[in-house]
């Protein structure tokens, strides 16, 4: 009835068939994709499929890797057996999109497939060198499914990618954290530390660190795993004093997770031999090398409880800023969480009558001298927008150190419908015949129009209805950038 719509593709460039692979059964993929190739004769099909890819360069037999459907896997590779060793944009193979389902019956599968025309004893010299842009092999993506089947298989048939890193130099270990699944990362960690003594297992535990020297329990706390949290705490207590090169600590990164049941179990553990009375100023003394507090963090989460939690108990981090003279309530506005901001508004202002709040918001600005509307733009929160300039109108019309206006930091986010809204509430008091010209006349102290952020943000259709609404902009852009 609507053939047209099997051409129709997302805005990530995914294809009907794409989705299918992903969501369908065998059979009624079978039946869309005929009706998608009648009239393409059958030795173009396979040419045909080669170019169906999305944005990442993803094909359907990618995507039906990723889900870990095997009957579809098989039926792919052997009708297109050259989408196997296709690639995305990422140099991601198929074989990494099936380790990363965590159905070992689908991988050995399409390993079978994949590795039928290589020689038995160049198998694991290939499976090493198989690895992505990020340097991630197989096992990396097997650990992150928690697939402890699977790792097993990898680990015993391919030895050698038990000890490769990626080129961030994260270890399989590193990885395994990330699933959250226990008994998977306990097995990988007795295949990884296979050492003779309890000592080295421990050296060999603190010397684990990527490239920006973070820790099993640091990545751990990242994905907000605490049953993995707890294990790492009790067998290697010496990780929880471990910080990365930033001087980020283990509870930084579970602030960052914005899970509030890990965070305190985190807390309780790091905070278990230091005195009650003590503990919020050893709070306050908890910064990175950007002066970040667990609460910076956990705003910038969006995390709304954790916020909560973490403001009752520790007051004093509410009003504590950063190296950038940044409020807990400055990240608040960029993490897109309404619930969020306005909690911690409301925490930030309660001492405040209504005059005084809005005379408060007006001066609250970081060392650039942005505002919290300014973060909520370049963040492109079009929730929080709207309602900041329904709370306080004033805000549209304050400039930072640079002059950057409000739009401008909207057109930088590179989200064309905030910036539309932000848009509409600047200009719905100038007349629509004005309007280009208070466009062109928006500028900042380097002469850079909206147009010039929205390049930058690379979002070809927000640069596109510029170009169309303001073509006077197109004029100023080719002069000034």
């Amino acid at each position: 009835m609507y053939p047209s719509l099997m051409t129709k593709k997302t805005i990530q460039g995914m294809h009907c068939l794409h989705l299918a692979a992903c969501h369908v059964s065998l059979s009624c993929y079978q039946a869309i994709e005929s009706l998608v190739f009648n009239g393409i004769s059958v030795e173009k099909r396979e040419q045909h499929m080669k170019t169906l890819i999305d944005r990442n360069e993803i094909t359907v037999l990618h995507c039906a890797c990723s889900e870990g459907r095997k009957e579809l896997c098989m039926y792919l590779s052997n009708t297109y057996p050259s989408l196997m060793t296709q690639k995305d944009a990422d140099n991601t193979h198929c074989l990494h999109y099936a380790a990363e389902s965590g159905n070992s019956d689908c991988y050995k599968a399409m390993e079978s497939l994949v590795l039928k025309l290589i020689l038995e004893e160049k198998r694991e010299q290939y499976m090493a060198t198989l690895t992505d842009m990020g340097g991630r092999t197989v096992l990396h993506g097997a650990c992150v499914s928690g697939s402890k089947e699977l790792c097993l298989y990898l680990c015993n048939t391919y030895p050698s990618l038990v000890t490769k890193k990626d080129a961030e130099k994260k270890h399989c270990l590193h990885y395994a954290t990330i699933s959250g699944n226990l008994v998977c990362y306990k097995k990988m960690e007795s295949l990884a530390l296979n050492v003779d003594s309890e000592e080295k297992r421990k050296q060999y535990k603190a010397t684990l660190t990527d490239i920006d020297e973070r820790t099993v329990l640091h990545l751990a706390c990242l994905s907000g795993s605490e049953e993995i949290c707890r294990y790492l705490c009790k067998t290697y207590p010496f990780l929880m004093k471990q910080t990365d090169t930033e001087n980020n600590h283990c509870l930084h990164y579970t602030a960052k997770s914005g899970k509030l049941s890990c965070y305190k179990a985190m807390e309780y553990l790091v905070l278990k031999l230091i005195a009650e009375e003590k503990r919020e100023q050893y709070m306050t003394t908890l910064i990175n090398m950007h002066k970040h507090t667990v609460l910076h963090e956990a705003c910038s989460a969006g995390s709304q409880e954790l916020c909560v939690y973490l403001s009752n108990t520790y007051p004093v981090l509410i009003e504590q800023r950063d190296a950038e003279n940044k409020l807990s309530l400055h990240y608040a506005s960029e993490s897109g969480n309404l619930g969020c901001y306005k909690t911690m508004e409301n925490l930030v202002l309660k001492v405040n009558s209504e005059g005084n709040r809005k005379q408060y918001i007006a001066t609250l600005t970081d060392i650039d001298e942005s505002n919290v509307l300014h973060l909520a733009c370049s963040s492109g929160s079009e929730e929080i927008c709207r309602y900041l300039c329904y709370t306080y109108p004033f805000l549209m019309k304050q400039t930072d150190a640079e002059n950057n206006h409000c739009l401008h930091f909207a057109a930088l986010s590179g989200n064309l419908n905030c910036y539309k809204a932000m848009e509409s509430l600047v200009l719905k008091t100038i007349a629509e015949d004005k309007r280009e010209q208070y466009m062109a006349t928006l500028t900042n102290v380097y002469k850079h129009t909206v147009l010039h952020k929205a390049y930058l943000s690379r979002n070809k259709d927000l640069c596109v209805y510029l170009c169309k609404t303001y073509p006077s902009l197109m004029v100023m852009m080719n002069a000034r950038f």
